[in-house]
């Protein structure tokens, strides 16, 4: 297996998956308070029967949808344990959980218990797809996320038959082997899609049905909260989210959109205009579109821009959100100002591209000027030291024939390498130069003139090894 793999995948797959539950679930904390927590052990109790127990699935009226829900919850259960063993097969190929060893009881029973829930939520998954696609009950919403969850876990429960069994598909050792790993990767895979798919739509409710079954409203059901109607401040009903309670939201969050609320609501069935289901769906929408406007971070906007301002650290966001803060605190639109800036953002962007096209090619003259100094340099050093080199010679070799020892003047071959040296200092000051004169005229910032120095030095460094032999 492949321990680096298998960390990566449930690094990005978790974390990606805790930040959207995260932002999912953090408006519900600007919410109505309420407290959930008194008769702790009738909460448990009814967890035990309505939530794991599935009491009120299993409707004479749905009797078979309840099954094949039934199915998939247990199957989800049991399976829990299988998922923690494939990941750590990911990292150990013999790995697995305490007392559910190869050769123990507790093992062999396991494996058993799972082979038969595999199957039957195949079969169950098999089922629901039926519905969704060829029976399509009126009470069930048609959408393409409901039967893409089914997918996954048909592509669940195939892929733990192919990589346990991909024997029976009678391939040659090879493509079996490949056939094995291949199931064994895409499980994983599958795993962390739908984890991470939850909290986009109404399949939340895999993960909040259960806490919300244990905050349930205990009995008496039927009571209804006193209204303090002497109350000068009092609001009644609910105009706003922030009317809602914690677990109002919560309850919507969890709803399944089975429609059962609407094959009991008398209203709906005698044809009125009027679903609990489009109520839920139409809350948690609403919820998902104002709930960053909901959450107090602690601190005020305009601190907030100041902040995010100081961070980023550009002229042209100090400016914008300096605009902005004024706009605010002046008490104008600040819709209006939203605008303003954004227009004026948009043609500083629109200016700053235009000079930096009409400037490259100043950029190009300056790196083309730069390359001519170079091939001058090349061309002194390959031909006209040598020539000065050896004309010296002649005319020292001349003097010494006839005689004359006191030249007027005389070219020394010593000197060859100080002019060398000269010719790599003043690479290097050209190099520097023309690279902040390239950088201040693309974009006004010596920052970027520096970044054009280092790759002329570069160019300059290679040029004179050329050069020097």
């Amino acid at each position: 297996m492949n321990p680096l793999l298998t960390a990566a995948l449930l690094v990005v797959g978790l974390g990606l998956f805790g930040y959207s539950a995260v932002t999912r679930l953090r408006p519900l904390l600007a919410l109505r308070r309420e407290d959930r927590r008194d008769r702790a052990g009738e909460r448990l109790a009814g967890l035990l029967r309505f939530g794991f127990g599935q009491k009120r699935l299993v409707d004479p009226e749905e009797r078979t949808a309840g099954v094949l829900h039934v199915v998939l919850f247990a199957a989800f259960l049991v399976l829990a344990l299988r998922t923690i063993t494939l990941f750590g097969v990911g990292f150990s190929p013999g790995f697995h959980l305490p007392l559910l060893g190869p050769g123990t009881a507790l093992g062999q029973a396991y494996d058993t218990l799972k082979t038969v829930v595999v199957w039957a939520a195949l079969v169950a998954a098999l089922g629901f797809l039926w519905r969704r696609l060829v029976t399509k009950p009126a009470r069930v919403t048609a959408s393409w996320e409901g039967t893409l969850v089914v997918g996954f876990i048909i592509a669940l429960m195939v892929s733990e038959i192919l990589y346990e069994h991909a024997g029976w598909l009678g391939l040659p050792p090879g493509p079996t082997e490949a056939v094995s790993q291949g199931s064994f990767w895409l499980h994983l895979v599958v795993i962390l899609l739908f984890l991470n798919f939850l909290p986009i739509g109404k399949h939340f409710h895999v993960i909040t049905a259960l806490p919300n079954v244990f905050f349930r409203r205990l009995p008496p059901e039927a009571r209804l909260a006193k209204l303090d109607l002497e109350s000068e401040g009092a609001r009644f009903g609910t105009a706003t989210a922030k009317d809602l309670s914690w677990k109002e939201g919560w309850d919507v969050y969890s709803c399944t959109e089975c429609g059962r609320c609407q094959t009991h609501c008398p209203t709906h069935v005698t044809g009125k205009p009027l679903s609990h289901k489009e109520v839920n769906r139409s809350i948690r929408k609403h919820l998902g579109q104002v709930g960053p406007t909901l959450i107090d971070w602690g601190v005020p906007a305009s601190e907030a821009l100041r902040l995010f301002a100081e961070r980023v650290n550009t002229p042209l966001v100090k400016r914008m959100v300096s605009i902005i803060i004024k706009a605010n605190d002046a008490g104008g639109s600040v819709a209006d100002v939203l605008t303003m800036v954004a227009h004026d953002a948009r043609e500083t962007i629109i200016n700053f591209n235009e000079r930096r096209i009409s400037m490259a090619t100043y950029t190009v003259v300056i790196y083309v000027a730069f390359g001519v100094f170079l091939a001058t340099i090349f061309i002194l050093n390959s031909t006209f030291l040598p020539n000065m080199e050896e004309a010296g010679q002649q005319v020292n070799d001349s003097a010494i024939e006839a005689g004359v020892t006191n030249l007027p003047a005389t070219i020394q071959s010593e000197i060859i390498p100080t002019v060398q040296l000269i010719f790599i200092v003043s690479v290097a000051i050209h190099a520097f130069g023309d690279g902040i004169l390239a950088g201040v005229l693309q974009d006004g910032k010596v920052a970027n003139g520096l970044r054009h120095s280092f790759i002329m030095l570069l160019i300059g460094f290679l040029g004179t090894i050329l050069i020097t032999g």
